[in-house]
């Protein structure tokens, strides 16, 4: 009996822990990533890597002196490097079903002036419904954008600067498009021919 008792209440503990693998003011280790966890709101969830420390820099010349944001020209990013950061993080199942349930993952980038990676923060939102990750998909992601991801262009702007941030919704629509099914010759629907 008490075995018994002993298991249901492992059972029971079970889901509680992965409800709360997010826990506002906390931080949460995987794959030698340690994040700190931020919940400005329920239902949104920021995680940065504690190692970050530029992302809350404002942006800054290589003399030092302070630039804001809108006065600098960005470069663009290589969308192919960017889609296999993904595709190497993700399973095909995962993607589609963030996909199709409108997951929003928005990523915090810092780089610099050449054009290297060299932070990354995420914030993701909690709704129901919505697929949630465990801390070690995080980890893994912050490994793949740092290994693949690179720019297409560095402006002259940028490399004035010790580091500039860039922020980016996923658009889980180009990263994840919708395959297309190839018309089967053998049903009339398809083919829209009569068989003989």
């Amino acid at each position: 009996m008490k075995r018994f008792l002993l298991l249901i209440g492992v059972i029971c503990m079970m889901p509680a822990h992965a409800q709360y693998a997010y826990v506002d003011g906390t931080t949460v280790t995987a794959d030698g990533i340690t994040f700190y966890v931020h919940r400005p709101v329920s239902a949104c969830i920021s995680l940065s890597n504690v190692r970050n420390t530029l992302s809350r820099q404002q942006q800054q010349t290589l003399q030092g002196e302070p630039v804001l944001p809108w006065d600098i020209e960005m470069g663009e990013l290589d969308f192919d490097a960017f889609k296999r950061a993904f595709t190497e993080t993700f399973t095909e199942e995962e993607a589609v079903d963030m996909r199709d349930r409108k997951a929003r993952i928005r990523l915090f980038l810092t780089k610099d002036g050449n054009g290297a990676l060299l932070e990354v923060a995420f914030t993701f939102y909690a709704l129901p419904g919505m697929p949630i990750f465990p801390p070690s998909k995080y980890a893994s992601y912050e490994k793949n954008l740092k290994k693949y991801v690179r720019w297409k262009t560095i402006t002259d702007d940028e490399r004035k600067l010790k580091f500039t941030h860039e922020s980016m919704l996923l658009d889980l629509r180009s990263l994840v498009p919708y395959k297309v099914r190839e018309p089967n010759p053998w049903d009339r629907v398809d083919s829209l021919v009569e068989l003989e």
